[in-house]
Formats: C-alpha cells, sequence, structure tokens
C-alpha cells in the first residue's frame, strides 16, 4: 500500500501500528464504520478508553454510530 502517494509500505505493518498498542496494553478499543472514500472503499474510525471504561465506550460508539450511520451492505 501507499500513503498519500509515497513509496510502497508493508500493508500490515501500516495498519496494526495504530490498533496494536492498545491491545497490547489490554484497552477497550472499538472500530467504527467512518464512511466511503470516493472510490468506494469504507473508512474506519478506531477509538480506544481507559482500563474499565467498556461501557462508556460503547455508548460513546452507538452516539458516533447514529451520527455517521452505518457501513452500507456490500455489493454482490
Amino acid at each position: 500500500m501507499s500513503i498519500n502517494g509515497g513509496a510502497p509500505v508493508p500493508t500490515f505493518d501500516t495498519m496494526i501500528r495504530n490498533t496494536d498498542p492498545g491491545s497490547n496494553a489490554g484497552l477497550p478499543g472499538l472500530s467504527l464504520y467512518a464512511g466511503m472514500t470516493p472510490e468506494g472503499l469504507p473508512v474506519g474510525l478506531e477509538i480506544d478508553g481507559p482500563v474499565g471504561s467498556d461501557t462508556k465506550l460503547l455508548g460513546l460508539g452507538l452516539a458516533i454510530e447514529a451520527i455517521l450511520g452505518s457501513a452500507p451492505p456490500p455489493k454482490i
């Protein structure tokens, strides 16, 4: 993959750098649908919270989903 038209970088390493630290620390995290690119690719949003904030994080996720909507079904 390429970021902003730059040189190719490994896809897995590039994507995991944003989610791996919170997972390794045992923090609750939530991935949400945030929209579509003009090319029709989904865009995601990752939010993390402090230990023990699972209920608040889920509530925040529901509020964000109410604003941004949910992902459309895939085109088959």
